[in-house]
């Protein structure tokens, strides 16, 4: 099975809303349904089966420009 490549990128947010609503558009595109902003349910998604990859697929998530949100 070939390995999901995603990247998070810290310039493209500016708090913990912003952080979920990234990873909500990284992880979850094209469903209907909103991902809970809460770290319960990011694992939730980052397991998998609930958008761009499926359950326990392996996936690798780069977070660029970390510094930002390491500040913030």
């Amino acid at each position: 099975m070939e390995k999901l490549y995603l990247v998070v990128d810290g310039n493209k947010f500016a708090d913990v809303e912003g952080f979920f609503n990234g990873m909500e558009r990284l992880l979850t595109a094209g469903l209907d349904w909103k991902m809970g902003r809460n770290l319960n349910a990011l694992n939730d998604v980052l397991r998998g089966g609930f958008g761009v990859h499926g359950y326990e697929e392996p996936v690798e998530i780069s977070w660029i420009n970390f510094s930002k949100s390491e500040d913030s």
